[in-house]
């Protein structure tokens, strides 16, 4: 540790300090030095600490001197102006490993900057005298030089220095704080008094302090309690930790305020690498083509590394048909982005947008659910907490969006205040037609990309477009364009439907749409992307996977006695009929006659012989003949039919006797 006692000064830099009594120059410095300090028997060495000066060992070489040497006023000066060290103000790391120490050091930081500073100064004086002492002066004398300055009498200074005898160097700043205690009394209280009064005062309606012990104080007198004064219960309360009043009288919210917020460096991103977006709803009232009037939504994509807004529309609310037109714009204005940030809200987390997301935590997930827009462009979805302004960076942009387009003179009447509280005495005088409302917003927006000296990381002082352009066109940067084909994908909703039974068509507000390719998907869900405005356009179909299946034309009632319509149907059903018919014929190959011919021939095995005959009509039985040749066994056969023949005979004449 560096104390006063080491300082070594040279001719120059002594000259600079102008002490009291001493030259003012370096030369007169010099030549005072080799007539009263510079003796060889005042020179220092590491056997001899009485030196006062020595060779200087640094760059330039030369002769400094020690502090002990000059005049008692001088080196009383000189430490006046230095104060104490910056190191004597700190506790020691490991000059002692006592637990005495520790414990002290301990108490010494947890007391307010000033009692630490009133310490402080009294061991800068105690080293004064020290330093002046060890240079030759008396006690009494160093005590009464060093004292008057401090505005102490000699008798306050003995006294400090009694504190710290036997007291190591490292260790003497804690022994020099104040030793008074203040207050340490306390009146006694009832605790179910205290509880009763905490209860009161720790709640949501935010009572004032005086209420809630004037309360207290009536049950106290029914009770018999002892109550102190008001001051004392005030400071009683005033004395519950800060953090717990928060939570309790203000809420959540209020508390994690004074949590420090998370800074995000967003300058790592490039640029439409990643994006977020939201919807802001104006405080100004627009008159729509329908002659309504109300405050439009705006929804927005902006670019996290550059901050700028890259698309946006307008819309009676925040719908995700909104975002899904608004990301069409993005995509085909500047490409498509690797990452897409949004919160958690009904009509951001639409399936329409982020279906098929693993981490999604809205609306019920189900196997058949289509696959959303984000997904199928190859987006990956980040969802941020709601209403958490400092999740999203867009809520910056929206503050300028308030300030610039609600606040405008454009829409001067036509205000509304961004509370109940906050209304205008202008409210509802106008409402901006939607159309100019539109054009306002478009040159604010360009406004705020183009205006210089953002702050933000990435920026450095230029503009939002500036940052923007210079990482889009660098050569590192990689933008995926999206194909014509998948144009669709944000044009039209996508609503999942089932293939109807027996046709596969595709029943939509009821519109009925069909392809022969749906009769293959009878009882299948697909995903039909249409065109809200225009529902008797074709629309998309496609698989739950987003594999494209086709295009199905809207099918219209007919008239009962639509003669050409039912000509018409006809044509269509023998269309279909014969794209089947030829498609059969280029599969089936093979006629039936030609397969039964190439079965191969069943191996020949004799007939079953049987013993015993039984002839159904004469009740005759014989023993069947012994196997004979081929002759007889033709002759045989012949007096068979014979014989079958006259038993049947015999059997019509027996049926009609008994008839």
């Amino acid at each position: 540790m560096t104390t006063a006692t080491e300082h070594w000064l040279t001719a120059a830099e002594i000259a600079e300090l102008s002490l009291p009594g001493l030259p003012k120059t370096r030369e007169a410095v010099v030549r005072r030095a080799r007539k009263e300090w510079q003796s060889p028997d005042r020179q220092w060495s590491e056997g001899r600490s009485s030196g006062v000066w020595r060779r200087r060992r640094g760059k330039g070489g030369g002769v400094e001197y020690h502090i002990s040497a000059l005049p008692a006023r001088a080196r009383a000066a000189f430490l006046r102006r230095q104060g104490t060290p910056a190191a004597a103000a700190e506790a020691p790391e490991a000059a002692n490993d006592d637990p005495k120490w520790r414990e002290m050091w301990a108490r010494f930081e947890a007391l307010p900057e000033s009692r630490r500073e009133t310490a402080r100064q009294r061991l800068a004086l105690i080293d004064q005298v020290e330093t002046l002492v060890r240079g030759g002066m008396s006690k009494t004398a160093a005590v009464e030089l060093v004292a008057a300055p401090a505005g102490i009498s000699a008798r306050s200074y003995f006294n400090f220095e009694k504190r710290t005898w036997n007291t190591p160097r490292e260790h003497r700043l804690p022994m020099l704080v104040d030793q008074r205690s203040g207050r340490v009394t306390t009146t006694d209280l009832e605790p179910e008094a205290w509880a009763m009064l905490k209860a009161d005062y720790l709640r949501a309606e935010k009572p004032a302090v005086d209420a809630c012990i004037e309360r207290l104080r009536r049950v106290a007198a029914a009770r018999g309690w002892s109550l102190p004064s008001t001051r004392t219960l005030q400071r009683r309360l005033a004395d519950l930790d800060p953090l717990l009043v928060c939570w309790f009288r203000e809420g959540r919210e209020a508390l994690m305020r004074r949590f420090p917020a998370q800074r995000r460096d967003r300058s790592a991103f490039k640029a439409l690498e990643a994006v977020n977006f939201d919807g802001h709803r104006f405080d100004v009232f627009v008159e729509w083509a329908d002659g309504t009037v109300s405050r439009p939504m705006m929804v927005t994509f902006q670019d996290l590394f550059s901050g700028k807004v890259l698309s946006w529309r307008i819309d009676r609310s925040e719908n995700a048909t909104a975002f899904r037109l608004a990301f069409g714009d993005l995509v085909e204005d500047y490409g498509l982005p690797e990452h897409v940030w949004l919160d958690n809200t009904r009509a951001a987390s639409s399936k329409w947008l982020t279906g098929g997301t693993p981490n999604r935590f809205r609306w019920k997930v189900r196997d058949d659910d289509p696959v959303g827009l984000f997904r199928q462009c190859g987006c990956e979805v980040h969802f941020t907490e709601p209403y958490h302004g400092q999740s999203k960076p867009i809520e910056r942009a929206f503050r300028d969006m308030a300030e610039y387009v609600a606040k405008g003179p454009d829409c001067s009447g036509a205000y509304t205040g961004r509370s109940p509280e906050h209304k205008p005495h202008t409210y509802g005088q106008r409402a901006v037609p939607i159309d100019q409302f539109i054009a306002i917003v478009d040159r604010e927006i360009r406004h705020h990309n183009a205006r210089p000296g953002r702050k933000a990381a990435a920026c450095r002082g230029r503009s939002f477009d500036e940052t923007f352009q210079a990482s889009y066109e660098a050569e590192d940067t990689i933008i995926r364009r999206a194909s014509p084909e998948m144009r669709r994908l944000w044009l039209l909703a996508a609503e999942g439907v089932t293939c109807r039974v027996p046709d596969g068509r595709i029943e939509l507000f009821g519109n009925r749409y069909w392809a022969p390719e749906l009769a293959r998907l009878v009882g299948r869900k697909v995903i039909a992307r249409f065109d809200p405005e225009a529902l008797h356009q074709p629309v998309h179909v496609s698989l739950l996977d987003g594999t494209a299946v086709c295009e199905a034309e809207c099918r219209d009632d007919s008239g009962y006695a639509d003669t050409e319509a039912v000509k018409r149907q006809k044509a269509d059903e023998g269309r279909f009929r014969r794209a089947v018919k030829e498609m059969a014929e280029a599969e089936k190959r093979m006629t039936a006659a030609q397969v039964a011919a190439a079965l191969p021939a069943p191996d020949e095995t004799p007939d079953p012989d049987a013993k015993v005959i039984r002839i159904i009509g004469n009740t005759v039985a014989r023993a069947a003949p012994a196997p004979a040749d081929e002759d007889t066994q033709a002759a045989t056969g012949a007096d068979f039919d014979r014989a079958f023949a006259a038993g049947v005979t015999a059997l019509a004449d027996w049926r009609a006797q008994n008839e």
